[in-house]
This record gives C-alpha cells, sequence and structure tokens, in this order.
C-alpha cells in the first residue's frame, strides 16, 4: 500500500510534470501527519468494491477534465488557506 520517495518523485515526474527533492516530498507528507503506520491503517481500512466504483465513474472522462485537490492543509474553520507555500 505505500510507495517509496523515488516513486512518489517518479509519478511526480511522470504526471505532473513536477520534480521535487525527496526531502520535500518526506517534509510535505511528514506535515501532513502521514506516516507508514497511519499510511498502512487507512490502506486496511480501504473498500475494494466502493473503490472500483468511483474508478469505474470517473473513468467516463478524459483526464484534463478532472480537478484533485489538496486538503493537506484545510481546517475546519475556514475555506481559506493562510499560510503555505504554492
Amino acid at each position: 500500500p505505500t510507495l517509496f520517495l523515488d516513486e512518489y518523485n517518479q509519478c511526480l515526474i511522470d504526471y505532473r510534470h513536477l520534480p521535487a527533492l525527496l526531502s520535500t516530498i518526506h517534509c510535505t507528507l511528514t506535515c501532513a501527519g502521514l506516516n507508514l503506520k497511519h499510511v498502512q491503517k487507512l490502506a486496511s481500512k480501504r473498500k475494494p468494491l466502493v473503490r472500483a466504483g468511483v474508478i469505474r465513474c470517473i473513468s467516463q472522462y478524459p483526464a484534463h477534465y478532472l480537478v484533485t485537490l489538496n486538503e493537506v492543509s484545510k481546517d475546519n474553520r475556514t475555506y481559506a488557506r493562510m499560510w503555505g507555500g504554492a
């Protein structure tokens, strides 16, 4: 369920054309509160049938129609992002 940092880096390059340092990826995941134990716990709660249904639903659209949201810096008080890098 997990990837090594260099695999995340390769995904960023392949899909987002965004090279990043491994230390940057590590710091971002750490700041988001993600560590191996937490990610493994999240992965164990996955529901394959629900996931397949979502993938089937969004597969009808071309990739450039989809927008993903980064909720790493989201809080429950406001929708505005007050601090952090772009």
